[in-house]
């Protein structure tokens, strides 16, 4: 039988370790677009369409699906871990966020916390959902399709799970 784990009420935001992601390396980070203006959070590991011809970063829509993975500004000494960081609109000035997101390709792999409240087993399959949060999916067949390789932890000792990118 394959090991599984159970995702809610996790303390904090959700978070991304990132374990082999190709992004950094093959040119596929982004960060020029700014949020659509009724967006007025986002969490790493959130999947949001990049959207070029618009101008702008939106849940829904066109362009490529691509992963929030922000860096993480933290300004209150007493909390300092990943769990600690969200993007939030109402932090910015203006009130316009631009995210850093990452273009996933087929292998990369991470472990994250960011799925809907559910359990998953080593083998599920999940897809994001209309607000960019990965669910459950094993029907999926084409699209952006990420497979549990392993019930986890985070680092900080939440459940969470490895995910390796099988479609995009």
């Amino acid at each position: 039988m394959a090991n599984s784990v159970t995702i809610g009420n996790t303390i904090g935001y959700p978070v991304v370790e990132p374990n082999h992601l190709s992004a950094p390396r093959n040119g596929g980070v982004y960060g020029q677009l700014p949020a659509d203006s009724t967006i007025a959070e986002l969490s790493q590991g959130q999947f949001v369409h990049y959207n070029y011809a618009a101008g702008k970063v939106t849940l829904t829509g066109d362009g490529p699906l691509m992963m929030v993975f922000n860096e993480e500004k933290l300004y209150d000494e007493r909390h300092q871990m990943h769990r600690d960081y969200i993007m939030k609109k109402t932090d910015f000035y203006d009130g316009v966020m631009t995210p850093r997101v990452f273009r996933l390709v087929v292998g990369d792999i991470y472990t994250t916390n960011n799925l809907v409240d559910g359990t998953y087993q080593e083998g599920d399959k999940v897809t994001p959902n209309a607000n960019g949060i990965l669910k459950l999916d094993n029907t999926a067949t084409t699209g952006l399709i990420l497979q549990v390789v392993k019930a986890y932890t985070m680092p900080d000792g939440q459940p969470g799970v490895k995910l390796q990118v099988i479609s995009v």
